[in-house]
C-alpha cells in the first residue's frame, strides 16, 4: 500500500510518503535551496508521484482551511484540519495534546459531510471562529484556542532592532519525472488556485467581518504586491521570535517589569480574543501590516519601537522590552499548559521550537512530548499519520525520518574522523555532511557545522561562517551517557529544550544566563558518537559545538552542491562529504 501526506502550508512545504513499508519525506526547502520554500499541491502531488514505486491509494491534506474540527473526508482524498494535523504528526499516540500555532483555521462544525472544504471562506455562525490560533485536544475532544496565541505583536520590536529577514520568494520550481497517477486524483479547485490570492481575499473578508464593509472599502485587484507583502510578514513571524529569543537572557526581570507583566497577563486573559479592543495600524490593509492584527500591546510597543530605531545601537536598545516581551510569552505558554487535563500531554505548533519556553513547561511540572518537526514542516507527517491509523498500521518511530536529500555514497574512515578531531582541537570550523538528512530546522549531527566548545572566542570563529548576530547562542551535541556531567538535562535528543551549563569550560555553547541547548547523542547513532569519541580524546570533554550546516537566511544544506558552495563561499575551514575530507 502506497499512502501520502501532503503539507499544504504557505511556507516549509513537505511530503510524507508510506511505500509499503518504506517511509520518504520530502521537504521543498532542501531540494531548492529557498528558505521557508512553498510548493503548490499539483506540484506536491506529481513531486510524490515521482518518489513512490507504484500507484498511490490514498492521500491526505493538510493545510489553512475552515475545515470542520478534524477531517473531512471524500473518496480516497482527505483534508485534514491544521491543528488535528499537528496533534497527528506525533509518532506516539497521545490522548492530550497541546498545539499552539500562529495558523488561522476556522472549524467550521455544519459543512455538508463529503463535500471538501473551500480555502478561504469565512463562517459565521460561530463566534470568533475566523481566528483560531490552536487547540486543545483532551480525550478526542478539540476545544480551539480563540485567543492570540503567540506575540505576534512583538515584530514591531524586533523590525525596530532589524532583526527581520530580508523578504525571499518563497515560492519555487520543483524537478519531477511523473511515472505514476497523480492525475487520477481529483483535487478540485485546489489544482488552480493560488493560495496567496485566496489568503488576501481571506484576510480582506475577515477584516470586514471584524470592524464592516468601511474598513476595506473595495476589495483591490490582487497583485505581486500584495505577494510579496504577505510572504514578507510570514517570513518574519518565522524567523524573528528565534533571534528574540536568544536576545533575552540579556535582559534580567526587575520589579517594573513584573508590575508591567502582570498588568499585561490581567488584560490578556480578560480579553479572550474580543475584536472590540483590536485595531489594525491603519484603516489600508494594503500597508505592510497586510494582515497583522494589533494586539492591546500595540500603541505602547510602537511607541518603545520608534525610540529603538532611532538609538545608535538599536539591538542594546531593545534589550529591556524585548525581554520583558519574552516572558509575557513564557506566561501565555504557562496559561495554555494549564487547561490540558494531565500533566502529561503531546505539545506542537510553531511555538513548540522555543526553547526557552520547552524548559519553562518541564520546571512547572510537565512532562512534554514535542517532536523535531513539531512546526508546520510535520504537517505532511501529521496527513500520513491519519492515513496510517486509519489503516491499522503502525507509525514510525521518531528516528525513521530522514530528509529525502542527496546522500553521499560513502562514510569517513576512523583515520578521517581522527583528522577532523584534530582539526576542532585546532579551533577550526568544519563543515559534516554525511547520510540524509534530519527532519525539522535542528541540525543533529548530519548537516552540522562543527567546533571546539572550549574556545573563548568560539562564538566570533563560528559568526566568520554563519553571519549571525552577536548575541545568539550555538548549541552543542554531547554523547548521551556523559551529558549529566555537563548539563543538568542528561536525554534531550532533538535540542527541543535548554538546560543549564554544569561545567565552565565550555564557553562557546555557554549562553549569557549560563544555558545551552543541547543535543544528546546515544551510541546507537555510530558514527556522530565515534567523532565525539576521538574528539573528547584531544580536547578532554565529549562536546562539540553544532549549528546546521547553512549561513542566515538559508536553508540547511540539501545537496552535495550546495555543501560545496557554502565551503567556498565562507569562511568555513574544512568539510566532510562523506569519506571525502577537504581542507582549506
Amino acid at each position: 500500500m502506497i499512502l501520502v501526506g501532503l503539507g499544504i502550508t504557505f511556507h516549509d512545504s513537505s511530503i510524507a510518503i508510506y511505500d509499503n513499508g518504506k517511509i520518504i519525506y520530502w521537504k521543498a526547502e532542501r531540494e531548492t535551496g529557498r528558505k521557508h520554500a512553498y510548493a503548490t499541491l499539483t506540484q506536491q502531488l506529481k513531486k510524490a508521484s515521482s518518489l513512490v514505486s507504484g500507484p498511490i491509494d490514498e492521500i491526505a491534506l493538510t493545510g489553512w482551511s475552515d475545515t470542520d474540527p478534524k477531517f473531512t473526508e471524500k473518496d480516497n482524498l482527505t483534508w485534514i484540519n491544521h491543528h488535528y494535523a499537528h496533534v497527528l504528526s506525533n509518532t506516539k499516540h497521545f490522548d492530550n495534546s497541546l498545539v499552539v500555532d500562529g495558523a488561522f483555521t476556522s472549524p467550521e462544525r455544519d459543512r455538508e459531510a463529503g463535500v471538501l472544504p473551500t480555502v478561504g471562506e469565512l463562517n459565521s455562525t460561530i463566534p470568533h471562529s475566523d481566528d483560531v490560533h490552536g487547540c486543545y485536544y483532551n480525550n478526542g475532544n478539540i476545544e480551539h484556542i480563540t485567543k492570540m496565541s503567540q506575540p505576534h505583536f512583538m515584530y514591531s520590536i524586533g523590525r525596530a532592532m532589524g532583526l527581520e529577514p530580508k523578504l525571499t520568494d518563497v515560492n519555487c520550481n520543483i524537478s519531477f519525472e511523473e511515472n505514476n497517477n497523480a492525475d487520477k486524483f481529483d483535487l478540485g479547485v485546489f489544482s488552480t488556485k493560488d493560495l496567496w490570492e485566496e489568503y488576501y481575499k481571506y484576510v480582506v473578508k475577515l477584516i470586514r467581518k471584524q470592524y464592516g464593509p468601511s474598513a476595506v472599502p473595495e476589495l483591490q485587484e490582487y497583485s505581486d504586491k500584495h505577494k510579496q507583502s504577505i510572504q514578507g510578514n510570514i517570513c518574519n513571524a518565522l524567523d524573528t521570535p528565534g533571534k528574540m529569543m536568544g536576545l533575552s537572557a540579556y535582559h534580567k526581570l526587575n520589579l517594573g517589569d513584573l508590575e508591567a507583566l502582570d498588568n499585561w497577563f490581567r488584560q490578556w486573559t480578560i480579553d479572550e480574543r474580543d475584536y472590540h479592543t483590536y485595531s489594525f495600524k491603519n484603516q489600508n490593509i494594503f500597508a505592510n501590516q497586510l494582515g497583522n492584527q494589533r494586539h492591546f500591546l500595540s500603541p505602547l510597543l510602537d511607541k518603545y519601537a520608534n525610540k529603538i530605531k532611532l538609538a545608535p545601537d538599536p539591538i542594546k536598545k531593545g534589550i529591556p522590552i524585548n525581554g520583558r516581551i519574552h516572558e509575557f510569552g513564557g506566561m501565555m505558554m504557562d496559561w495554555y499548559a494549564s487547561h490540558m487535563k494531565t500533566d502529561t500531554f503531546s505539545y506542537s505548533g510553531g511555538i513548540a521550537q522555543n526553547v526557552v519556553w520547552n524548559r519553562r513547561l518541564i520546571d512547572r511540572g510537565f512532562k512534554v512530548w514535542i517532536e523535531p518537526w513539531a512546526y508546520d514542516g510535520g504537517q505532511s507527517i501529521g496527513a500520513l499519520h491519519y492515513l496510517l491509523d486509519k489503516h491499522d498500521i503502525e507509525r514510525p518511530h521518531t528516528d525513521d525520518y530522514k530528509q529525502h536529500d542527496e546522500a553521499p555514497e560513502s562514510y569517513p574512515s576512523d583515520d578521517t574522523l581522527e583528522k577532523i578531531a584534530d582539526l576542532i582541537a585546532e579551533g577550526k570550523t568544519v563543515g559534516w555532511y554525511q547520510g540524509n538528512g534530519e527532519v525539522g530546522p535542528r541540525a543533529l549531527g548530519y548537516r552540522s557545522i562543527l567546533a571546539n566548545p572550549t574556545l573563548e572566542n568560539g562564538k566570533d570563529i563560528i559568526n566568520r561562517v554563519k553571519k549571525r548576530e552577536w548575541f545568539r547562542p550555538f548549541g552543542a551535541s554531547v554523547k548521551e551517557d556523559k551529558a549529566s556531567q555537563f548539563f543538568d538535562i542528561s536525554n534531550s535528543r532533538y535540542m527541543l529544550f535548554n538546560s543549564q551549563v554544569l561545567y565552565s569550560g565550555i564557553p562557546a555553547v555557554t549562553h549569557v544566563d549560563g544555558s545551552c541547548r543541547h543535543q544528546t547523542v546515544p551510541e546507537k547513532h555510530e558514527l556522530y558518537y565515534r567523532l565525539l569519541d576521538k574528539v573528547e580524546d584531544k580536547i578532554g570533554v565529549p562536546i562539540v559545538l553544532n549549528t546546521s550546516l547553512n549561513r542566515q537566511g538559508e536553508p540547511i544544506s540539501g545537496s552535495i552542491r550546495q555543501a560545496k558552495q557554502l565551503y567556498q563561499e565562507s569562511e568555513l575551514d574544512a568539510l566532510c562529504i562523506g569519506s571525502e575530507l577537504s581542507i582549506k
